[in-house]
């Protein structure tokens, strides 16, 4: 936290074999309590190029990064080489996935093919919950998350900018599912 620039970068550009990486167990953008805001100066995680299995967040409790209060987007994947699992992460809320402490743009931004965004709580962010975007980006999947309200799913914690937004080109993306599970 308190970066002048990105607070992770996975980055495959400079050597295509950055594959397998996993996030978990951080506070992004946060005081180490998770309470109050001490942001990064870009995005929270960026995700460029070689990434095929990078894993940002996980099923557990433990594996959860808090993601929030940086100056860009919590998450930004702009990935060429392969699908992102983004799992049960808080992405601008505190650390109790209650109050909003938003990045300052979108919660999570995508641009790539194949990407999972599964059991986050994504609110209170400046912009937009989650923006799936370009010509890239296609067979993304959302599923179970809680966009807009706070963890437990029982009040507001809007984003300024809306919930989702799939804009011009992207397509074969799925928002939600046939089962309660995978409700958005």
């Amino acid at each position: 936290s308190g970066n002048g620039g990105h607070g992770i970068v996975i980055d495959g550009n400079y050597n295509a074999a950055t594959a397998n990486n996993t996030v978990q167990g951080n506070t992004i953008g946060l005081d180490a309590v998770g309470g109050v805001a001490l942001g990064n100066g870009d995005c929270g995680v960026l995700v460029l190029g070689g990434d095929v299995g990078t894993l940002i967040g996980g099923a557990s409790a433990a594996a959860r990064n808090v993601i929030s209060g940086n100056t860009n987007h919590g998450i930004y994947v702009m990935s060429t080489a392969g699908a992102v699992t983004i799992q049960n992460n808080h992405i601008g809320t505190d650390a109790t996935g209650s109050a909003a402490l938003g990045n300052t743009h979108s919660g999570v931004q995508i641009w790539n093919t194949g990407s999972v965004v599964a059991d986050n709580v994504i609110s209170g962010n400046g912009a937009r919950g989650v923006d799936i975007l370009g010509e890239a980006a296609h067979a993304n999947v959302l599923t179970g998350n809680r966009i807009g309200t706070n963890a437990g799913g029982t009040a507001a914690v809007a984003n300024a900018g809306g919930g989702v937004w799939i804009g011009q080109g992207a397509d074969f993306n799925r928002i939600g599912g046939a089962t309660v599970a995978e409700r958005n």
